[in-house]
């Protein structure tokens, strides 16, 4: 049996219970806070903590750098890479931006990448208008060239 997409006319639906934090909070929890704030999860109990109570160094280490003076004022912008701004490929193609030489396995690949039409243009506005945090799913050595 399928389920009506909306209740019966003249039912109510539960209320749904605030969020105590929004989803952007929950992602990146640990990406703004203070050097001495602890780094918690959902739950609130820090992730990671050493016998003496001290967070370890690792876990205070920030994925972003500190934010730069001209872009303090700017909301922040995450942009994925891959399928957005470039497209790549381990097939040759004739006409790539770029050719990335990467090792993997003990194997050395070539990854071909094309950029998007108008992706400088499109960046370089951005960057005037936000802060912008470029992100991929893929390989670390992939993705940072």
């Amino acid at each position: 049996p399928s389920l009506p997409l909306y209740p019966p006319a003249g039912t109510q639906t539960p209320a749904k219970k605030p969020r105590s934090r929004s989803i952007l909070q929950s992602l990146f929890c640990c990406l703004c806070r203070d050097e001495g704030e602890p780094c918690t999860g959902t739950t609130g109990a820090p992730l990671l903590v050493e016998e003496n109570g001290a967070l370890p160094k690792a876990a205070v280490k920030h994925l972003l750098p500190e934010i730069k003076p001209q872009d303090a004022s700017k909301l922040c912008v995450v942009i994925d890479l891959d399928e957005t701004l470039v497209h790549s490929s381990f097939k040759p193609v004739n006409n790539a931006d770029f050719i990335i030489p990467v090792e993997i396995d003990g194997i050395m690949h070539q990854v071909y990448v094309l950029k998007r039409p108008h992706v400088d243009e499109f960046l370089q506005r951005m960057g005037e208008l936000f802060e912008c945090v470029l992100f991929t799913a893929s390989l670390a050595k992939v993705g940072a060239p």
